[in-house]
């Protein structure tokens, strides 16, 4: 399996559109992120789904086998007056702490930190006007989307792979983030709690 990410300029972005956590206080901000899995080649970027592992207190990318799904929704910061916008933020290090809302049931948001499958025997796509033409029939044909192990969402219609991840997300609208990028609004249907 190969994982391309849909072209986007720069870093993920990410909007909130409806997430529990911000009114129940799941959310983990003091876990470090780890510097194995996100460095200045491959950072955190916002819209990313990460899982955070207590015992090593570290955020890490998720696996087959990982628990929850946090969402990285950090407040853009400003670098300096050139690099602006907020396509230009990410995380990486081990002395980064991004704000980390825990998915819930039902949470909704926008992203562009999406992923698909080509050049295997199970690609799903051929490229990424076939994943963009399966996601323009969202309302016709489910997509759905589910962790990936880059952190971004990979979105599949392959019942196994649903069957079979973490976290399932279903697409619910396509349309452009304000930073004028192709996105995709994404509800939450399921998140893996036994490992909390």
């Amino acid at each position: 399996m190969a994982l391309i990410r849909l072209g986007i300029e720069n870093y993920g972005v990410l909007e909130l559109n409806k997430v529990a956590a911000l009114k129940t206080g799941q959310i983990e901000s003091q876990t470090l992120l780890s510097g194995r899995d996100f460095t200045s080649a491959a950072p955190a970027e916002n819209g990313m789904g990460v899982v955070v592992d207590k015992v090593a207190g570290e955020v890490k990318l998720p696996t087959a086998t990982s628990g929850p799904i946090y969402l990285v929704a950090t407040v853009e910061a400003r670098y300096n007056q050139f690099k602006q916008g907020l396509n230009t933020f990410n995380h990486y290090g081990d002395d980064e702490a991004p704000k980390l809302p825990l998915l819930n049931m039902g949470d909704t948001f926008t992203t562009n930190t999406v992923c698909f499958d080509i050049g295997s025997a199970t690609e799903e796509f051929a490229d990424e006007a076939a994943a963009k033409t399966a996601l323009a029939a969202y309302a016709d044909t489910a997509v759905y989307a589910i962790p990936s192990a880059n952190g971004s969402w990979q979105i599949t219609q392959d019942g196994t792979a649903v069957a079979a991840a973490s976290a399932l997300l279903k697409v619910i609208k396509v349309y452009t983030l304000p930073d004028g990028n192709y996105g995709l609004k994404l509800e939450v249907l399921r998140n893996n709690r036994e490992a909390v």
